[in-house]
């Protein structure tokens, strides 16, 4: 780490423990103005920049303050030795937090004023990305106008701050940890803050995040992509899937029939979710990010018109989803980025556990952009079965997930090589009086479909009422394998007919001298398949 000696105004470099105290600038930078660190070195009392009045100043004010070395990014980074850059932008929160004092210099705060003043919130500092860690880091900071007259202190102008700002009035206080705050609300305090080059808006946020990657100028929006991921990886808070933008929306698509991908394309996203807080009584989701998409094994719900739903926060006693898609072969993509969906306890009591891939980018490079509509969905459902059911009857269980559409109740996906099979569990209350000792009769059935993609053919159909026995439950088992699996049509009838299971395409129930056999007067219960091109 180069410091500047404030006496001497020369550069000394010093590692580790050997730092002695120091105080630090915060600043916007002036174009063609600011002193690299070669010509400081050569000139270190030079009037030739404009930049070399605010180290000046940084100097003195740190000997009256009792300091007598100052940190100035302008000049104590090489930035012509890539790997000097890279350690002091991963340091630089930790730079900044370990510093005795922050100077805050306004350039274009005219004369001093108070923290209430309207020309202190329309400072451009404020806008600034790197800017924001430097506020947040330091425990002491004063603020100058542009002549270098003091005007508050962030002790002072503490709850200024957080209006002007939206930050956390505990973090700016250092009453509470920055892991105490959601990723959602985090992000939110880089809401409309700019940088002079595209891939700083996410450099400038890693210290916040308490990560570290490589640098890589040149990549543009492609950094904030992998800021998430590696925030992924670092933290179990779901709500980085919480962003939402009220005017997103694919051409003349309906905001229903909007899809995307799962991560945000920049902290803008973010704003609105400021109040946001991590999700509490929900398990801790188990995810990551590979090269498929970011796979989570989480709790699933459904709201009120079948849609798949995934909490991602809290705003103050009601949990947020996002709407989710299967599009197969274990991919989910977010329908509806436009809003996050309010979720009732009601709509959590059948939670789906599932392990999906939800896309981070378009599947295959280049063939479709990152907000979408029907087509390229429809483009992945080569054949497709609709399952209609009775209003009284509820499916309970499906397999293989990954080939089922739960808004739609529809199988879709393989290949023309692949004949198709699915399974489902379906609870049913049968018609009328049909009951049976201790209460009204649920009829609990497996429900097995096989070769529904084979051209011009009909798919066959097994009906297996399900008791709760250990044989029944043995089939759900069996479901799961073959499903983890990937089991082809063949295997699946075959284990069936070991167990002994009939191929058939109705049940027949006897109770107390009644028999029920889905032909009762008023009573016709059934299950319909519809066949999709």
């Amino acid at each position: 780490m180069w410091l500047i000696n404030a006496k001497t105004r020369l550069l000394e470099e010093f590692v580790g423990f050997e730092t002695p105290e120091y105080a630090i600038l915060s600043h916007t930078w002036e174009q063609r103005q600011e002193v690299t660190f070669q010509e400081f070195i050569q000139e270190p009392r030079s009037n030739a920049k404009t930049g070399y009045s605010k180290i000046d100043q940084t100097c003195q004010q740190a000997i009256r303050d009792g300091l007598n070395y100052v940190w100035v990014d302008t000049c104590c980074i090489d930035k012509s030795s890539s790997a000097e850059l890279s350690e002091a932008i991963n340091s630089m929160f930790l730079w900044y937090s370990r510093a005795m004092v922050c100077y805050v210099f306004l350039v274009d705060l005219p004369c001093a004023v108070g923290p209430d003043d309207p020309d202190v919130q329309n400072c451009r500092w404020f806008t600034r990305a790197w800017t924001l860690q430097e506020l947040i880091a330091p425990a002491k900071m004063k603020f100058y106008a542009q002549d270098w007259q003091p005007c508050f202190t962030k002790d002072d102008a503490s709850e200024q701050l957080s209006r002007i700002t939206g930050i956390n009035l505990n973090i700016l206080r250092h009453q509470e940890p920055l892991s105490a705050v959601c990723v959602a609300q985090k992000m939110s305090w880089a809401r409309s803050r700019r940088a002079t080059r595209e891939e700083d808006i996410a450099y400038s946020l890693m210290g916040i995040f308490d990560i570290n990657m490589p640098l890589l100028y040149g990549e543009g929006q492609k950094a904030f992509m992998r800021l998430q991921s590696e925030i992924i990886q670092s933290s179990p808070d779901l709500s980085i899937l919480a962003w939402f933008d009220d005017a997103l929306q694919f051409e003349e698509y309906s905001k229903e029939s909007t899809f995307s991908t799962v991560l945000a394309s920049s902290p803008d996203s973010f704003k609105g979710c400021d109040a946001f807080t991590e999700l509490q009584n929900h398990s801790s989701p188990v995810f990551s990010v590979s090269n498929r998409g970011l796979h989570v094994r989480a709790k699933f719900g459904l709201d009120d018109y079948g849609q798949e739903i995934l909490p991602v926060c809290q705003l103050n006693y009601f949990t947020l989803a996002i709407k989710v898609r299967n599009i197969g072969a274990g991919y989910y993509v977010r329908q509806d980025p436009s809003r996050l969906s309010s979720v009732g306890p009601w709509q959590m009591t059948s939670r789906i556990m599932s392990d999906p891939f939800l896309l981070t980018k378009p599947v295959g490079a280049g063939s479709w952009d990152r907000v979408f509509g029907w087509e390229p969905l429809l483009s992945l459902r080569q054949h497709g079965l609709e399952i209609v059911l009775e209003p009284d009857m509820e499916i309970y269980r499906r397999w293989p997930w990954k080939k089922w559409d739960e808004v739609d109740r529809l199988f879709f996906g393989p290949a023309d090589r692949d004949l198709g099979w699915g399974a489902l569990k379906i609870v049913s209350q049968p018609p009328g009086n049909f009951t049976m000792p201790g209460g009204r009769y649920s009829l609990d059935f497996l429900l097995y479909v096989f070769g529904w993609a084979k051209p011009r053919s009909e798919p066959r159909y097994t009906v297996h009422v399900t008791h709760g026995t250990l044989s029944d439950r043995a089939l759900e088992e069996m479901n799961e394998t073959a499903a983890a699996d990937d089991w082809n049509p063949y295997w699946v009838a075959n284990r069936l007919a070991a167990n002994n299971v009939p191929e058939r395409s109705t049940v027949e129930l006897t109770a107390t001298g009644r028999t029920w056999t889905g032909d009762q007067p008023g009573g016709r219960r059934g299950i319909v398949g519809s066949l999709l091109p």
